[in-house]
This record gives structure tokens, C-alpha cells and sequence, in this order.
């Protein structure tokens, strides 16, 4: 058994034991992937040949072309590049931008895992996922926000009661 089936059996245990769904498992060329999901967000690992590490990462790759129509109009304001950075720009994690034309499309969130060398436990792998969820999650709030999320907006308003608990609020 090589070290990269070692790794990716590694990781598909770990995601057994962390209750990770395993939605989808392929191997192309470039790399070994391996798609599951943390609660509704679907998350990915790649392992490439020759590597002692493998990324977690989330993406975000925007198709619709309504959306784009939107995105189009708000994606050189300074407002919105600064909110965007904001929202998933942080020390944990890699970011890349997906651009179409130089308008923006979607983005990578991305953590590196050695798997050699150190001493790598099921915690270190969950702390990458976590990290790369809440990022990611951060940042399709944001874009959320700006595309005007119809769907959101109406299921938080559900969420919010419709009568305030007596002496809160007057």
C-alpha cells in the first residue's frame, strides 16, 4: 500500500468517525478527491501524487447568469471588494478568487494538511474542516447579502418571532 492510499483511507475513516457524509470519490489525473458534507455544506479533500499533504477546501462557483448580471454591477465597488475580503479573508485559511473577464465568480477556501512528518490526528482534520466551513459559510453570506437572497431573507423572517416576550420590548 502506498502512502497516498494510505493518506486518502486515513481520510475517509476520519470522515466516518466525524459523521462526514462521503458524497462522492473519484480520481482523475491530477488527484485523488474526496466530497462530503458538514451538515449542508459540501466540503472536499485532494490529495494530488507525490504530495505529503492534501487541501480541504470549500468552493464557491457561481453559473447562474442572473446572479452575474447582479454581480457585474457591484463587483468594482470598493464597498463590496472590502466586505468581501472581510468576510473570508483570514489567517487560517487560503482564499483564491474565481474570475471571469476580471468579474468575480466565485472563490476558493483552502487549508493544507501535512500528513507526514508531524503527528496528525482526527482533531487536526476536523480543524481544517471547520475552519474551511465557517469561512466559507461567511463568505455565501456575504454574497448572499448582496445578490438579495430571497429565500434567506424569508426564512429568517420565520425564524424571528412575531410577538416580542412580555416586558422585552416597548
Amino acid at each position: 500500500m502506498t502512502d497516498a492510499d494510505k493518506d486518502i483511507s486515513l481520510l475517509k475513516q476520519y470522515c466516518a468517525r466525524l459523521k462526514y457524509e462521503i458524497v462522492k470519490e473519484h480520481k482523475d489525473a491530477k488527484a485523488w478527491h474526496l466530497h462530503f458534507k458538514l451538515g449542508e455544506t459540501i466540503l472536499s479533500a485532494e490529495r494530488q501524487p507525490n504530495c505529503d499533504f492534501c487541501y480541504i477546501f470549500f468552493s464557491l462557483n457561481i453559473q447562474d447568469t442572473k446572479i452575474h448580471e447582479i454581480l457585474d454591477k457591484v463587483d468594482r465597488d470598493p464597498q463590496f471588494i472590502y466586505g468581501l475580503k472581510s468576510a473570508i479573508f483570514d489567517p487560517n485559511v487560503g482564499v483564491s478568487f474565481i474570475l471571469d473577464k476580471e468579474h468575480f465568480r466565485g472563490y476558493h477556501i483552502s487549508k493544507r494538511l501535512f500528513l507526514h512528518g508531524a503527528p496528525f490526528s482526527i482533531k487536526d482534520f476536523d480543524d481544517a474542516v471547520q475552519a474551511v466551513a465557517m469561512v466559507g459559510a461567511l463568505g455565501l453570506a456575504f454574497v448572499n447579502s448582496v445578490i438579495g437572497d430571497n429565500q434567506t431573507v424569508q426564512k429568517i423572517g420565520q425564524e424571528i418571532p412575531k410577538t416580542s416576550p412580555d416586558g422585552m420590548y416597548y
